[in-house]
C-alpha cells in the first residue's frame, strides 16, 4: 500500500506539472493584453500600461516567468490577482467551499438516486419499472445542463414561487443548481448500476446465500449491490471532480457564489493569475478524488490489493 501511494502522488505531480505548463502557455498566449484591460477605463496612456506592464513583470522573458509562477506554486504561492490585487490562493478559499458544497450535494443525490432507481430496474428486469427507468434515464443523460436548469427555474421560482431563481443563499438556493448537476449523473448511475447488478445477480454465491435462508432484501442490498458498486464508485468518484470543475455554466445560471462565476469573472478580464491557480486547484483535487477512488475498492471488495504496478 505504501508504495502504491508513493507511486500515485509521484504521478500527481508529474500531472500538476504538465497541467502548469499547459494553462501557463495557453493563457500568456491568448489575444488581449491584461495591463491594458486593467486600466482601460481610466484613459491611461500608452506609457502608463507600459509601466503597469513592468510591475506586473509582464515585459519578462516567457520561462522567466514560468519558473516565477512553478517556483511560487511549490511554495504554495500563486501569485497576485491583477484585477483584485489580493493573494490568488485567498481568493480561490474564499469561494471554494460553496462550489464544494454543490459538488457534494449533486453527488449525493446524484448516487442516492441512480443506485437505487438502477436496483430497482435490475431486479425487475424486462418488467414496465424497468423500461420506465431506462426511458427516464436515457431523457436525463440527453438534457443539456443549461436548459435544465431554465426547465427548473422556470417551474420552481418563476411559477411555483418555492425557490430563489438567482443568487439563493443557504440550502433553498442550492436546491435548483444541485438538481441541476444531479439529475443527468443520477442517470447515468442508474444505467451503470442496472448493467453491474444484471452481470452480479447470476452468479452462483447469491443462490448459495439463498438457500442459507436470507432475505431477498439481504441478498439485494448486502451481497448483490456490493459486488456491483465498483464501477459506480468509479464513475461517482470521476463525476465530483467534472462536477467541481464544470460548475462554470450551472453557477453562472443561478448568479451563484463560488470557483464557477470567480474563472468566468478572471477569462473575461484576462486575470491570468486566478485562471492558472484555478486550474491547478481542480486538477490536484481531481488527482486526489481518482486516488480516494482506487483506495475505496478495498473497502467494497476485500480480495482487491495493491502494489505499485
Amino acid at each position: 500500500m505504501a508504495r502504491f501511494l508513493a507511486w500515485r502522488l509521484a504521478a500527481t505531480l508529474f500531472v500538476l506539472l504538465g497541467v502548469a505548463a499547459a494553462v501557463f502557455t495557453l493563457m500568456n498566449t491568448l489575444p488581449g493584453d491584461p495591463a491594458t484591460m486593467l486600466v482601460s477605463h481610466f484613459g491611461a496612456s500608452a506609457k502608463d500600461i507600459e509601466i503597469l506592464r513592468e510591475q506586473l513583470g509582464l515585459n519578462d522573458p516567457f520561462l522567466v516567468r514560468f519558473a516565477r509562477f512553478l517556483g511560487g506554486a511549490l511554495h504554495g504561492d500563486l501569485g497576485k490577482s491583477f484585477q483584485q490585487n489580493r493573494p490568488v490562493a485567498r481568493i480561490l478559499i474564499e469561494n471554494t467551499w460553496p462550489t464544494v458544497q454543490l459538488a457534494l450535494v449533486s453527488v449525493g443525490l446524484a448516487t442516492v438516486l441512480g443506485v437505487f432507481a438502477g436496483v430497482a430496474a435490475a431486479v425487475r428486469r424486462g418488467r414496465w419499472a424497468d423500461f420506465l427507468t431506462m426511458l427516464v434515464s436515457l431523457v436525463g443523460i440527453s438534457m443539456p445542463g443549461f436548459w435544465l436548469g431554465l426547465m427548473l427555474m422556470l417551474v420552481f421560482a418563476v411559477q411555483l414561487r418555492w425557490l430563489p431563481a438567482l443568487g439563493g443563499q443557504g440550502w433553498s438556493g442550492m436546491v435548483l443548481p444541485a438538481l441541476t448537476l444531479a439529475l443527468p449523473a443520477a442517470a447515468t448511475v442508474a444505467r451503470l448500476t442496472r448493467s453491474s447488478m444484471l452481470e452480479v445477480l447470476g452468479e452462483d454465491y447469491l443462490r448459495s446465500a439463498r438457500a442459507k435462508g436470507l432475505s431477498e432484501r439481504a441478498v439485494i442490498y448486502r451481497h448483490a449491490l456490493r459486488n456491483a458498486l465498483i464501477v459506480v464508485i468509479t464513475f461517482v468518484g470521476l463525476q465530483f471532480g467534472l462536477l467541481l470543475g464544470g460548475s462554470v455554466v450551472v453557477e453562472s445560471l443561478f448568479s451563484r457564489q463560488g470557483l464557477g462565476q470567480l474563472v468566468v469573472a478572471a477569462v473575461f478580464a484576462r486575470d491570468i493569475p486566478i485562471v492558472q491557480g484555478w486550474c491547478l486547484l481542480i486538477a490536484a483535487t481531481y488527482s486526489l478524488v481518482n486516488l480516494a477512488v482506487d483506495l475505496s475498492y478495498a473497502l467494497v471488495n476485500p480480495r482487491i490489493r495493491y502494489d505499485a504496478r
